[in-house]
């Protein structure tokens, strides 16, 4: 009878140990790879389900504006909640870090936005960096190439129309019009009628504003389709919404006041008192704003706006307050009547001086304007040049200034004695450009010597034997 043998203790664990290995070493290769699959789509997942969750709001975001005009989330928020760091400044911007709002005016009585003429147009510019508004007014005469054909021209306040009819696109029509003649980009549009003026006036309380010159208007146009007589005394005024209007509207007064042009400077006037009066507001109560939206929203047309837009914009009114505000008109007279220039045959417009259609130089000078606006809205309408060196350093520099200052007449002084006290470039003026001249030395890009001069009455360059005397050329 053979004996068992028993195995020893450590025959019986290698034996346990070879059993656990070979079934991991005899696993399929397709197993291993379906791990792997597996593995890499799970990171894939991980890696665009950020994208994919922004993307799926901005789409909830759009039928939401669409069909109840608003809007609940914020992708720029999401990005920066997603990936750190603090909230993106949401307003659309510039590379030069400015903000412009296309602000059109309208009288359409009971009727939808569609079938009327844009009467008021200006664009405001908001520069983040210095806090500073910038405002134009476009004439309705001005006389423009309608987008989109081939030799159709009109007036400007005639363009939305023109889009409405061929497109059903007239803010597209106007803000393009627009951005021609001023070279601005337009980020946001907001189009008021008489009503929503009325009332966006009355939810302020009422505006306080200086008026510099009284008058009379006695071709009013009153409600029943007649005329009725209006009238503003000189000094400060309080004026409800209605008042406001007539001031606003009023441009066949007696003596200056009756015209686009003196309408239009009204209207900025009139604009800067509802921006100091919403900031009041906003100090009182930071979602004023938000109310007074929801009050006026059916007698605006507006682009889209997310409520982080407006929260920031009410962010800026509590830090900053009332930005500092500049203005001009792009009537004939602007920019010493050196950029348009008028017909009355057989009606009435402006066009540019350099050309029908021709921009360029109006875009130059409203350029200057939100560079300079000092200089701008206070003009010299003289610069003299006098030779102190060889005649065609002289020639040569005096061109290049008034290349530069197209907006000025620059002309040569016959006065070399003012030279003996000079050894270099130097500006001379007298106390009442003082402003003005410290900003032209800026333009001209070097550092003249700035003179304070009671005997020359504007601006004056000594010219010595220096080259290059405009560092930066237009």
């Amino acid at each position: 009878m053979s004996r068992k043998i028993v195995p020893t203790f450590k025959e019986q664990t290698k034996e346990v140990r070879n059993q656990r290995i070979t079934p991991i070493l005899n696993t399929p290769r397709v197993t291993r790879s379906f791990s792997k699959v597996r593995f890499f789509l799970s990171l894939l997942f991980l890696i665009l389900a950020p994208f994919v969750f922004i993307y799926s709001v901005k789409f909830l975001n759009s039928y939401l504006y669409n069909r109840f005009r608003i809007e609940l989330f914020s992708s720029e928020k999401i990005l920066a909640t997603v990936f750190g760091g603090d909230q993106i400044n949401p307003i659309k911007r510039d590379r030069n870090n400015r903000t412009t709002i296309l602000l059109i005016g309208v009288d359409r009585g009971e009727g939808r936005f569609v079938t009327f003429n844009t009467d008021t147009i200006m664009t405001l510019t908001y520069d983040h960096n210095t806090h500073t508004l910038y405002t134009i007014s476009y004439p309705r005469d001005l006389f423009v190439k309608i987008p989109n054909t081939t030799r159709t021209y009109d007036k400007i306040n005639a363009v939305y129309l023109y889009g409405e009819r061929i497109k059903k696109d007239g803010i597209g029509y106007l803000t393009q019009v627009v951005e021609d003649i001023s070279g601005l980009k337009i980020h946001y549009y907001v189009m008021i009628d008489f009503d929503g003026f009325k009332r966006l006036i009355d939810e302020l309380g009422g505006i306080t504003l200086y008026n510099p010159r009284a008058f009379v208007d006695y071709n009013y146009p009153n409600p029943k389709g007649g005329y009725m007589t209006v009238r503003f005394e000189e000094g400060e005024l309080r004026l409800d919404g209605e008042r406001a209007l007539q001031y606003a509207r009023s441009r066949k007064a007696q003596g200056p006041e009756g015209s686009d042009f003196a309408r239009a400077r009204r209207q900025q006037r009139v604009l800067q008192a509802v921006f100091e009066r919403i900031s009041q507001k906003i100090k009182q109560n930071p979602f004023f704003l938000n109310r007074l939206f929801s009050t006026l929203e059916h007698t605006f047309k507006y682009s889209a706006i997310t409520w982080d837009e407006i929260a920031y914009a009410i962010s800026l009114y509590e830090k900053r307050g009332t930005p500092t505000i500049y203005g001009i008109v792009l009537e004939p007279s602007v920019a010493n009547s050196r950029l348009l220039k008028s017909y009355a045959i057989p009606l009435y417009i402006i066009i540019p001086r350099h050309g029908l259609n021709e921009w360029y130089f109006t875009r130059l000078f409203i350029r200057d304007f939100t560079l300079y606006p000092e200089l701008i809205t206070n003009l010299p309408t003289k610069l003299y040049t006098v030779r102190c060196s060889d005649y065609s350093t002289y020639k040569r520099e005096k061109d290049q200034l008034a290349k530069r200052f197209f907006y000025i007449q620059v002309l040569s002084l016959n006065k070399t004695n003012l030279c003996e006290n000079y050894s270099q470039n130097t500006l001379l003026y007298p106390q009442e450009f003082a402003n003005q001249a410290q900003t032209m030395a800026k333009i001209v890009g070097y550092n003249p010597i700035l003179t304070e001069d009671s005997s020359v009455t504007y601006p004056v360059f000594l010219i010595f034997n220096k080259s290059n005397l405009i560092k930066k050329p237009l």
